[in-house]
């Protein structure tokens, strides 16, 4: 579930495209599938706070949140790690950027996971990337199903 749990994460940054709702409930299933408890609290908490919800569903998110939490408590698994590429920090691997130096990591298109590699493919068509290993077994782009060959 660690890549479900990365690609949810990067949901969360198109709040003013998609539903926050939507993201960040698919982040909590994300966390909770993961056992990344601290990633699903921090999801219930901003689900939580959306006002436009209203007062009772609110509360229905605050009572599921504290039977997970009392059972399981909020915090991450250790996951594998990363490394900025700007200042060589050692980051979680569903980072968008380096907590160290604020450099941001771009996603996969192939599996959402940050590209830290210097190089990398970029889509001819839509101009989202890919690490190399990820995109040579593939012959289209898995976003806009460009050829990936050219």
């Amino acid at each position: 579930y660690a890549a479900a749990l990365r690609t949810a994460y990067r949901l969360t940054e198109y709040d003013d495209i998609l539903d926050p709702v939507k993201s960040y409930s698919i982040l909590a299933l994300a966390g909770a599938a993961q056992k990344a408890y601290g990633m699903c609290s921090k999801a219930f908490i901003k689900l939580e706070s959306l006002e436009e919800l209203g007062e009772r569903v609110n509360q229905q998110y605050q009572d599921l949140a504290l039977q997970i939490f009392l059972a399981d408590p909020p915090k991450d698994p250790k996951m594998e790690e990363i490394q900025c590429p700007h200042c060589m920090s050692a980051n979680a691997n569903w980072a968008t950027g380096c907590a160290n130096c604020s450099g941001s990591f771009l996603p996969s298109v192939v599996t959402g996971r940050p590209l830290v590699e210097l190089e990398y493919w970029i889509c001819g068509c839509c101009k989202h990337r890919a690490s190399v290993d990820e995109i040579t077994a593939r012959q289209t782009c898995p976003l806009c199903h460009a050829s990936v060959r050219g």
